[in-house]
């Protein structure tokens, strides 16, 4: 495309193009911020979940003998699928790389629409 063949139409539609796809991108930055911070905000919450559900566990374990033994089997129950479930999660949501969003330009070329 050469200087000779710019009109205004064309001229006024690549602008328009490149705001809306700014904007398109300024969007999905945005989303992808708002997705670390749930993230964040699961992680910190499952942590605190994790530690109090291990020390109730915990204590009803080491003293056994003032418990029943359904509650006993309960807890031991609640211990170990607690950890398993944080140990599936945190593979699944945080450290799989196929779950991470990745910003990439969404620029198209001009040339090719026309």
């Amino acid at each position: 495309m050469n200087n000779d063949t710019l009109s205004p139409v064309i001229v006024e539609r690549a602008i328009e193009q490149l705001r809306q796809e700014r904007e398109t991108f300024n969007q999905q930055k945005k989303q992808d911020n708002l997705w670390f911070g749930l993230r964040m905000v699961m992680g910190i919450v499952s942590i605190f979940l994790l530690i109090s559900v291990i020390v109730i566990a915990s204590y009803i374990l080491l003293n056994s003998d003032k418990f029943s033994s359904s509650v006993v089997t309960s807890a031991g129950v609640a211990l170990f699928v607690d950890i398993l479930g944080l140990l599936i999660s945190v593979w699944k949501i945080t450290l799989n790389p196929k779950s991470m969003s990745k910003l990439q330009p969404v620029l198209n070329s001009i040339e090719s629409e026309e």
